[in-house]
């Protein structure tokens, strides 16, 4: 499964950027799992360019580690430390 193919079963639309990391997370994951580069398979929007082509498994994997993050640091900028809280 592809990043787009995976990204269309949830119904979303990734930025560029997001998307970039999570193949990188993924192609990580897989290298750690099966010890070689994930295999690749031509683009279905644009023939010339490969993709790389993962389990589904390592997609969502990879891509709850992504989200839960950018949750973490999101968080840590919102909070307020506790000497700076008014009463």
């Amino acid at each position: 499964m592809t990043l787009r193919e995976f990204g269309r079963l949830g119904g979303e639309k990734w930025s560029p950027s997001f998307a970039s990391k999570l193949g990188k997370a993924a192609s990580k994951l897989y290298r750690e799992i099966y010890g070689k580069d994930p295999p690749q398979k031509r683009a279905s929007r644009d023939w010339r360019n490969k993709v790389g082509k993962y389990p589904c498994g390592i997609l969502e994997q990879a891509y709850r580690k992504l989200t839960a993050s950018n949750d973490k640091s999101t968080s840590t900028i919102l909070s307020i430390p506790e000497t700076e809280k008014t009463t």
